[in-house]
This record gives C-alpha cells, sequence and structure tokens, in this order.
C-alpha cells in the first residue's frame, strides 16, 4: 500500500482501541459490579445501552457527519473514545459511566464508516479490498487482545488500569490521524433525501433485520461472558482473561474458515450460521456445569461467533 500503508494501519489502531473500549466492559462487569455496588443484571447495561445507541443513532450520526471532513470525524470520535475511557478510570458513580457509555456510542458508526471508506479511497481500485480488511482486522485484534487485555489488567492490577489501556490505545490512533491522515474533502455530499432514499428498498429492510436478530442473539450472551463463566462454571478470573484472548484468536481461524465457506456457497452459509449458533448455545448450556467441555466449547463458540 505504500505511503498510504501507515494511515491504513493507523485506521486499524482506531478500531481496535474502539472495539476495546466497546467491549473490553464484557470481561471486567463483575469487577464493575463490586467496584460500583450495583447488581450485575445492572451493570450489564453498560454493554446493552452502548449497543442500543449504536442501533437507534447510527444510521442518523453518519447521516448528519457525512458532510463533514474525515479527518475531524476520525479524530473527534477516537478523543471522544479516550475521554470516555479516562471517564470510567476515575468514576465511582455508576450513572456517569452509563452516560459515558451513551456518547461515544453516538460516534461508534461513524468512525467505522468513514474509516472504511477513507481507507478504500486512499488507495488504488485494486487495492481497495486489501485496505478494508486491513481496517476491519482491527475488529479481530480487539477480541482477541484488547479485551483480554482489558479482564487482565482488571483483575490483576485495578479497573482504573484497565479503563487507562483502552483510554491510551484510541489516544495513540488520534495521534496517528492527526499526524498522517491526509487533509481529505468530505466529497460531493447528496442531499438527506436522496439519502433517505436507500430506505424504500424492501430487501434493504429484510437484510437489516436479520442482521439485527443475529446480532442481538450473539452479543446478549457474549455480553456477560465473563459473569457466565465465573457464577455458572466456576472459574477464576486469570481463567476467564485467558478464555477471552483465546476465543479472539479462535475468531481469527474462523474468519478464514467462513470466508471460505462463503465463497463456495454464500446462500446455505448464510442460512446455516443462525441454526449453528442456536445449536451452540444448547452446547454451552448442557456443559456449563463442567470446567473442561465448557473450554472447548467456549474455543468452538469463538470460531462461530466470527
Amino acid at each position: 500500500m505504500g505511503k498510504t500503508g501507515p494511515v491504513v494501519l493507523t485506521l486499524s489502531l482506531g478500531v481496535f482501541g474502539i472495539i476495546t473500549t466497546e467491549m473490553g466492559v464484557v470481561g471486567v462487569l463483575p469487577r464493575i459490579s463490586e467496584q460500583l455496588g450495583v447488581p450485575t443484571a445492572t451493570a450489564g447495561w453498560l454493554v446493552g445501552v452502548f449497543a442500543l445507541v449504536v442501533a437507534a443513532a447510527g444510521p442518523f450520526a453518519t447521516l448528519l457527519a457525512s458532510g463533514v471532513r474525515r479527518k475531524a470525524v476520525l479524530a473527534a470520535a477516537l478523543a471522544v473514545f479516550a475521554a470516555s475511557n479516562a471517564v470510567y478510570a476515575l468514576t465511582d458513580s455508576f450513572p456517569v459511566m452509563l452516560v459515558f457509555r451513551i456518547v461515544p456510542a453516538l460516534f461508534h458508526p461513524v468512525f467505522f464508516a468513514v474509516a472504511l471508506t477513507a481507507a478504500t479511497r486512499l488507495v488504488p481500485p485494486e487495492k481497495a479490498t486489501r485496505a478494508a480488511t486491513t481496517v476491519f482486522a482491527g475488529v479481530t485484534l480487539g477480541f482477541a487482545f484488547g479485551v483480554p487485555a482489558t479482564s487482565y489488567l482488571a483483575e490483576h492490577i485495578s479497573l482504573a488500569a484497565a479503563f487507562w489501556f483502552g483510554a491510551g490505545a484510541n489516544l495513540l490512533a488520534l495521534v496517528g490521524i492527526l499526524a498522517l491522515f491526509p487533509s481529505m474533502p468530505a466529497g460531493q455530499r447528496l442531499s438527506y433525501g436522496d439519502q433517505l432514499g436507500i430506505l424504500n428498498r424492501p430487501r434493504l429492510w429484510l437484510s437489516l433485520s436479520a442482521v439485527v436478530f443475529v446480532f442481538a442473539a450473539m452479543f446478549s450472551v457474549y455480553g456477560y461472558f465473563a459473569e457466565y463463566l465465573e457464577r455458572v462454571t466456576h472459574l477464576g478470573g486469570s481463567t476467564i482473561g485467558a478464555l477471552l484472548m483465546a476465543f479472539g484468536v479462535v475468531m481469527v481461524l474462523g474468519n478464514l474458515l467462513f470466508g471460505r465457506l462463503l465463497e463456495r456457497d454464500p446462500v446455505r452459509t448464510v442460512t446455516a450460521f443462525p441454526v449453528l449458533y442456536a445449536l451452540l448455545y444448547v452446547l454451552l448450556r448442557t456443559v456449563a456445569p463442567w470446567a473442561g467441555p465448557t473450554v472447548l466449547a467456549v474455543l468452538l463458540w469463538g470460531a462461530v461467533h466470527s
């Protein structure tokens, strides 16, 4: 990718920081519950409210940001995520933490949309797919290393240290964007009416509905990953942190496997996915009392989750 390589890698780092912020909470919910003195179900809203805001406000936030220079949008999003992590590290108030889960969630879909489109436009057309893949690799790295690192730091140092790690990742990406990202104009801006015209397509609504239900099934369970393994399977914090990392690593392998299946038969692969996921949840619930089988089931979960 030549001179644009460092820029694309910086965008990937930004995605890593955002995923670490978004999903890192999953591995530390028990610690948050203890430190802030709230029930685990209440602490779980830190995951749920983030997802709800992304889903509800995402399309409109992206639409409003469509006329703003891309560098400014990316920098603002990373600054908000860094600041939010700092608030998590410093506050002992659950309502304050909840508010600062809502604020970055407004910027989450905007960053992803701008980062992916910008990456493909920074490189020649024949390298656009590789650039987009590189940026999206930040998601897998966030699951493989960001989330378990957050869990490890909370378990062995402090909850504040875990959130300072997230702040540092976002701040480093912010510095990279400011130093390396070109001053790209927003481009020709379509009217809001023209952009909203896509909503007239029935197939779009079918696709969106499918994605909503699948992601709800995936992350409503993943959101309580640490709590479930601690309370039901009775695993320790260190073991859970290691499993989170293994989960992310296996996701990489799962990406490769499902990528090949999609190339061979996309319709059957996509249709089989929710069925496979439902069976996986039955397996996880069945083996939950036993540590060994649960570990194997979690590894299979990571491969499918990707």
